[in-house]
């Protein structure tokens, strides 16, 4: 009996899984904070939280042979005057805290929550990320 592949994000890298015997260790010490297999299309996504380096975004289209980098979702740079210049949120992401494949309809939509509170969607297998503006400027 053939047992599927299981991925696992730890603080250390991502652990691949496959008929309980661990297969591939990737990006090995790093921190992933969120994977997500696209099942419309069998991609990888893997969120690293880097630290210093930041929140980086992987994707894999040959389960992690190779591995590219996507654009991280970003937020805009706070405003220096107005209502939002006091805002004591941090304008930055610090981690991408779950990523979801669109509907099966929508091929290449993603969408990815993040630390602060914000939410982003991409129509382009991840390439590029728009913001929601209505629930970040709630």
């Amino acid at each position: 009996m053939t047992k599927s592949a299981l991925l696992v994000a730890t603080r250390k890298g991502l652990i691949h899984v496959h008929n309980d015997q661990i297969v591939a260790h990737h990006f090995p010490g790093d921190a992933i904070s969120q994977v997500l297999v696209d099942s419309r299309d069998g991609r990888w996504y893997a969120a690293q939280n880097l630290g210093h380096f930041g929140v980086k975004l992987k994707s894999s289209i040959d389960r992690g042979t190779t591995w590219i980098e996507l654009n991280a979702p970003a937020l805009p740079l706070k405003p220096t005057e107005g209502e939002w210049a006091n805002d004591p949120t941090p304008w930055n992401v610090e981690l991408i805290w779950e990523l979801a494949q669109g509907g099966n309809d929508v091929p290449g939509e993603l969408w990815a929550g993040t630390i602060p509170g914000a939410l982003f969607r991409s129509t382009d297998y991840g390439m590029t990320w728009k913001l929601n503006e209505a629930l970040w400027h709630e």
